[in-house]
C-alpha cells in the first residue's frame, strides 16, 4: 500500500523489492517490485547445495586433502563465474538448462514443467554434476590454446574458450545411449545453421547408458552425417545461409567428446593437487582440444 505500484503481483508471479539501507524497491515507483527469476534462484541454490554435497562425497570417499581443497575452490569458482553471467537473467538460465537436458520430455523435467521447485530429483542431481565437471575442466584449462574458458548460455552450448571452442553438456540420465546424445546435439547445432554447425566443440556426455570408444563412436556418427545430408543445390555464400539451412557435408565437423566418468576418475587416481591439474590437462589433450 502506497507504494505507487497498484499491481504488485500481476499475472499470480512471485515478485520481490530490493531493501538496501533506507532505500527500498528499484527502479521508478511504477517497478518497485519485480518478478523474481525462478529459475535463476532454484539454480543457486542447487549449486551451493551441491558444493556441500561434493564436499562430503570427497570426505566420504577419503580423497587425498590436497586433491578435494583444489576440487572445491574450483568447484566454488565455477558457481561464481556462472552467477556473475546469469544474474537475474532467467533466460539465460533457461537455455543453459533446457540444452542440458535435450531430449528429455518426461513430466515433472524442464522441458513439460515450467516451475524449478516442481522438477525432479533427477534434475537437481544433474545440475550439480554439471558443477563439478565445469570445475575439473576449469583445472585443465591450462592445456587450451583457445584460452581460458568461461560461461555463456546458449541455446547451443553452455561456456566458450577466449578463443571460440564450445563447450556443451547433455545429459544420458543413465538410459540414452551416446550415439542417440550424440545425434541430438548435431540436430541442435544443424538448426542454427553453418557458423555453430562447423564449430570446434567439446561436448561432454553426463551419466550416458554406456560408454563406447570415442573414436569409433564419432567415426559412425560422420559416416551417417554424410549418408543422410545433401548438399544445397545451389553455390550459395556462407554469409547469405540462413537459420536450418542444410549445408555441405563434406566440410569439416569439428566435435570433441569427453565422457564424465573419465574426468571423475582422474579425481581418485590424483595424488595432489598439481597431479590432478596435469591429469585434467591431459585428458583434455587426449580429447584432442589440446
Amino acid at each position: 500500500a502506497g507504494s505507487g505500484q497498484s499491481l504488485p503481483f500481476p499475472d499470480a508471479q512471485a515478485h520481490f523489492a530490493y531493501i538496501e539501507g533506507t532505500s527500498f524497491g528499484h527502479g521508478t515507483d511504477a517497478d518497485l517490485f519485480l518478478p523474481i527469476p525462478a529459475v535463476c534462484h532454484w539454480l543457486k541454490g542447487e549449486c551451493e547445495e551441491g558444493g556441500s554435497e561434493l564436499q562430503s562425497n570427497l570426505n566420504d570417499n577419503d580423497t587425498n586433502l590436497d586433491v578435494a581443497a583444489l576440487f572445491l575452490r574450483s568447484y566454488q569458482s565455477g558457481v561464481d563465474n556462472w552467477f556473475n553471467v546469469i544474474g537475474h537473467n532467467d533466460q539465460f538460465a533457461r537455455d543453459a538448462i533446457n540444452l542440458y537436458f535435450e531430449g528429455w520430455e518426461k513430466a515433472k523435467y524442464p522441458a513439460k514443467e515450467t516451475e524449478p521447485q516442481k522438477w525432479c530429483l533427477d534434475v537437481s542431481r544433474a545440475i550439480k554434476k554439471m558443477m563439478r565437471i565445469y570445475a575439473l575442466l576449469m583445472l585443465g584449462q591450462s592445456s587450451m590454446p583457445e584460452g581460458a574458458i568461461s560461461p555463456k548460455p546458449h541455446k547451443v552450448y553452455h561456456a566458450l574458450a577466449d578463443n571460440g571452442l564450445q563447450i556443451a553438456f547433455l545429459w544420458g540420465g543413465d538410459e540414452l545411449q551416446p550415439r542417440l546424445m550424440l545425434t541430438r546435439y548435431q540436430s541442435i547445432k544443424d538448426t542454427f545453421g553453418m557458423a555453430h554447425r562447423l564449430s570446434k566443440c567439446l561436448l561432454i556426455l553426463v551419466n550416458p547408458a554406456g560408454t563406447p570408444d570415442k573414436n569409433t563412436l564419432l567415426s559412425d556418427h560422420k559416416r551417417d552425417r554424410h549418408n543422410i545430408v545433401q548438399e544445397p543445390s545451389t553455390d550459395v555464400a556462407s554469409h547469405h545461409l540462413q537459420k536450418g539451412d542444410v549445408v555441405n557435408v563434406g566440410e569439416e565437423e569439428r566435435l570433441m567428446l569427453l565422457y564424465d566418468g573419465e574426468l571423475f576418475g582422474e579425481v581418485d587416481l590424483a595424488i595432489n593437487g598439481n597431479d590432478l591439474r596435469q591429469r585434467m590437462v591431459a585428458q583434455l589433450i587426449g580429447a584432442n582440444i589440446a
